[in-house]
């Protein structure tokens, strides 16, 4: 991150994809947005949705909660992710800011769950270094 701070003039900046987002009312806010009017060029990164409810959904009398939108990059909870298990699977791989030196900007979230990939996995899910995923997105 360091890197990318100071070097944030020669670096072509920080994309962000999220699918299905417009139509869930996320929004990414750009530094060119008015918002940012007056602002100075510290680095931030703001997400703006909207709070959901779960609508109760029963099938065979057993009633369950539906998330009204749905997080695409998190696996859903039925998924077993055991040592056995030679497929795919994510693991989780919390990272707390404030044990970390250097990182005291953080303000929120305090504790992230970056995770890591196991198993038979497409090369990008889980590359052995920077330079290896930019070749396997080439």
């Amino acid at each position: 991150v360091r890197t990318w701070l100071d070097g944030s003039r020669k670096n072509l900046g920080l994309e962000i994809y999220c699918e299905n987002c417009y139509n869930n009312d996320i929004f990414v806010i750009h530094d060119s947005s008015p918002f940012f009017a007056g602002y100075d060029e510290t680095p931030v990164l703001n997400v703006v949705g909207k709070l959901v409810q779960r609508e109760k959904r029963s099938k065979a009398g057993v009633q369950r909660y539906r998330p009204t939108m749905r997080d695409y990059m998190t696996p859903p909870k039925t998924a077993t992710c055991t040592p056995n298990n030679k497929r795919c699977c994510r693991h989780p791989l919390l990272v707390d800011f404030r044990d970390i030196e250097g990182f005291e900007f953080i303000i929120q979230p305090k504790i992230f769950d970056a995770g890591f990939c196991r198993g038979r996995c497409p090369y990008k899910y889980n590359p052995g270094s920077h330079h290896a995923l930019i070749q396997s997105l080439l």
